[in-house]
């Protein structure tokens, strides 16, 4: 008979080595809207410099305002064509700093 694990069943070191292998982004818009304190403080480790080049516009824009108040991430990066639509939610978090990649 097979037994069930639930993710959060997992051990702390088996789920640290699952988010290795995740980026950033991928940790925050599959996380984020998880309420566990226990993966969010697993996590935190790993967006504390959150790379957003590849997440579309949508995505950043519902998700940046709770991943600094969450995770206190303290970096971003984005791609310039990202900025303008993006600028709203950057101003309305206390990250401290933003990398804007030129080109595409």
């Amino acid at each position: 008979m097979a037994i069930a694990a639930k993710f959060l069943d997992l051990p702390n070191e088996l789920l640290t080595m699952i988010f290795g292998y995740l980026s950033s982004a991928d940790l925050v818009h599959a996380f984020i809207e998880i309420r566990s304190n226990r993966l969010r403080a697993l996590i935190s480790p790993f967006i504390q410099q959150l790379d957003l080049t590849d997440s579309p516009v949508l995505q950043i824009e519902k998700h940046l305002p709770l991943v600094n108040r969450i995770y206190g991430t303290h970096c971003v990066r984005l791609r310039d064509q990202q900025l303008g639509s993006v600028a709203a939610a950057l101003s309305t978090s206390n990250i401290g700093s933003a990398k804007v990649l030129s080109g595409s």
